[in-house]
């Protein structure tokens, strides 16, 4: 009885290592995907979802009741899901433009938008993997670079938020914190904790 239960405990083994390996092999294969195509890896690890619409080089604009442009939304794709009320972009970039001249520009490799109607306004956008903001003065000057891996953008009245590490460049000084405010209507930022600030040495 001993040998029996000795050989089944040796067949197990290699059944893990198969799984394990199959696993990794997934994994790779989805990694090989998305760097050949973005899209591609969406739809392959959305198997049983059935995508009701998709669109490519997409942009989108916003006005207010005045005629002002005040939004402008880019990516590279679009797909939306059945019975879903979010839909995944490739590429996002999103523009926001103020009275006063200022620009702020959002990027990211990918993003969620939430929306009540397929086609209705922006209510949210989360972003993830290389997001940048950055916002420029009248004069298309950098006033600040902000760099951190997700960002949730609220539009109604305009919000970005983050739990993660940020890092901020600004003039003469970069700034290292966990989680952030940010306020885009006033411009207001504010750090959640461990923020570090280092400051440029002037030249002589």
């Amino acid at each position: 009885m001993q040998a029996c239960s000795n050989e089944k405990s040796m067949l197990k083994i290699p059944l893990r290592i198969y799984a394990i390996f199959f696993s990794l092999l997934l994994i790779a294969i989805v990694a090989i995907l998305y760097r050949a195509s973005p899209t591609a890896a969406l739809l392959y690890f959305r198997p049983q979802a059935i995508l009701e619409e998709s669109m490519t080089d997409v942009q989108a604009w916003r006005f207010d009741k005045e005629g002002r442009l005040i939004q402008a939304v880019e990516m590279q794709s679009w797909l939306h899901y059945k019975d879903q009320t979010t839909s995944q972009m490739i590429s996002p970039r999103l523009k926001m433009y103020h009275l006063d001249g200022s620009l702020w520009n959002i990027s990211a490799k990918t993003g969620e938008s939430f929306q009540t109607q397929i086609h209705g306004k922006l209510e949210k956008l989360k972003l993830s993997q290389d997001v940048i903001v950055l916002r420029t003065t009248q004069e298309n000057q950098k006033a600040w670079e902000l760099k951190t891996q997700h960002l949730l953008f609220l539009a109604q009245n305009p919000q970005a938020m983050t739990d993660d590490a940020v890092v901020v460049n600004g003039p003469g000084m970069k700034i290292h914190a966990t989680g952030l405010r940010a306020d885009l209507e006033k411009h207001t930022l504010e750090f959640l904790k461990d923020v570090r600030t280092d400051y440029a040495t002037p030249q002589a």
